[in-house]
């Protein structure tokens, strides 16, 4: 009896050009993003007096320092994290800095633009406060940083990362077959509620008041609120995009709905400012509020970063159709 021949187990990889080496180099500068990083964190508790002794003098409760060094760890640990799996050749590592570079990129250009239009005129309105009287010829150079930071480095990461012959590096270097189908979008979804569950913790911490559509709530009663209403439905829409769960997606629309719209509802309510000091903040630390560049600056930056947000939600609904299963990665 003739035997048939089995069929191999995978189909035979076209040819392309090995790029191990440049994945090393990236990982390398991903290291050292990392290391930058938890020096900025070490710096914070560096300098507890001098942070202390400026809220004090401003007439508010010092910030803690734990919330501010945990904002450059969580990143600083994923850089780290990301370069050993880009030096090992990992799908997953290329995969997910991609996700982090887009979303790197669009929180440096909006950066970029906010700067640029908003701080000089900060800076004339604070005219009459101790400054230099040049730091508005340092702005070309501070402007430059934040673009090769914000928009180079991402971008660099991004045409790299994206190249056919990089995938194909790594997934030479996968023990297994790849079977994930989750698109750039859910990828960077999952980073971005990744990111915001790990960091919003910390703000429990701060000793202000929770704010919820201009109401504010003292104590134990607004910290619950918030983990209800914040941190909940961060994890499940976690989950669900990771599972590709539609209660995934469902709560991702609500967190993604419900603060901008209560932010929106506690600005138009009333006196932003009075709010501020029922919040317990001092006449010195409101000062910036009368400034109407610091105001606009902030707003338009928080309205853009939750408008594509909830811009990327909506889109993603298409990925948790059960036809969806089927759509290749893209990356």
């Amino acid at each position: 009896m003739a035997t048939v021949p089995s069929a191999p187990l995978s189909a035979p990889q076209a040819p392309f050009k090995d790029f191990h080496p440049g994945l090393i180099i990236f990982g390398i500068v991903q290291l050292l993003i990392a290391a930058v990083m938890f020096l900025l964190a070490i710096a914070v508790w560096m300098v507890p007096d001098a942070v202390g002794s400026q809220a004090q003098a401003q007439g508010g409760p010092p910030f803690p320092l734990a919330a501010l060094s945990f904002i450059y760890i969580v990143p600083g640990l994923g850089f780290a994290v990301l370069g050993i799996g880009s030096m090992l050749r990992k799908n997953w590592a290329r995969v997910l800095t991609i996700a982090v570079s887009f979303l790197w990129l669009a929180m440096g250009i909006l950066t970029v633009v906010v700067t640029a239009f908003f701080v000089p005129a900060i800076l004339k309105m604070q005219s009459a406060s101790p400054r230099p009287q040049n730091v508005e010829a340092i702005m070309p150079i501070v402007l430059g940083m934040l673009g090769v930071f914000g928009v180079v480095f991402p971008l660099a990461f991004l045409v790299f990362y994206l190249n056919r012959n990089v995938k194909a590096t790594c997934l030479r270097g996968e023990t297994r077959p790849a079977t994930s189908s989750r698109p750039i979008l859910m990828n960077v979804l999952i980073v971005w509620f990744g990111f915001s569950l790990l960091t919003l913790p910390f703000s429990l911490f701060m000793r202000y008041p929770r704010v919820i559509f201009g109401v504010i709530l003292f104590g134990f009663l607004g910290k619950v609120l918030y983990l209800v209403l914040a941190l909940l439905p961060l994890a499940v829409a976690e989950w669900g995009y990771i599972r590709r769960k539609i209660l995934g997606w469902w709560a991702g629309l609500f967190y993604s709905t419900f603060w901008p719209i209560s932010a929106a509802v506690t600005f138009l309510r009333g006196d932003i400012l009075e709010l501020y000091r029922k919040m317990g903040m001092s006449e010195q630390q409101l000062l910036l509020l009368h400034n109407r560049s610091f105001v606009t600056a902030i707003v338009s930056f928080a309205g853009v970063m939750m408008a594509c947000s909830l811009a990327g939600v909506l889109y993603s609904r298409r990925y948790f159709n059960s036809e969806a299963e089927a759509i290749p990665s893209p990356a």
